[in-house]
């Protein structure tokens, strides 16, 4: 019974004083909508991924993507692969966009932090296959 108040008291003060710093709550959350390219279908050929990932489209520990089972994960190429299954995905905009807004010292803007990419592209759908209550925007 002490042990359970205790892990109780220690779960109550982390919710009361979250050890965080101000970088933790720089958080970035991109949606990845669109069509095949978005989806990724670089280094496809014949049906196969090649398995070259560029050095532009390199996993980080502060790019996450929302993977089809909704779970947070490090995210790598394809980012696609669980959510565009009817077709082979390979590599997409979507890491670089990424690596590039989340530290780039040659624009005007760098968000730093962390970088949510919610992949949901799908090859060869229609604008209108899209709407709300269709069965891509259905859970």
């Amino acid at each position: 019974m002490v042990a359970f108040v205790w892990l109780m008291l220690v779960a109550y003060a982390g919710l009361i004083f979250p050890a965080s710093s101000q970088e933790d709550n720089n958080k970035s959350i991109f949606i990845l909508a669109g069509q095949s390219n978005m989806s990724g279908r670089g280094g496809v050929n014949n049906g196969t991924w090649d398995g070259v990932v560029p050095p532009q489209c390199q996993p980080n520990p502060a790019i996450l993507r929302l993977s089809s089972e909704l779970n947070w994960e490090e995210a790598s190429e394809p980012l696609h692969k669980d959510i565009d299954v009817n077709a082979t995905c390979g590599v997409g905009p979507g890491m670089v966009f990424a690596n590039t807004v989340l530290d780039n010292k040659n624009l005007s803007f760098s968000i730093g932090g962390v970088v949510g990419l919610v992949p949901c592209a799908i090859g060869g759908t229609k604008i209108s296959e899209w709407a709300r209550g269709t069965y891509l925007t259905k859970p």
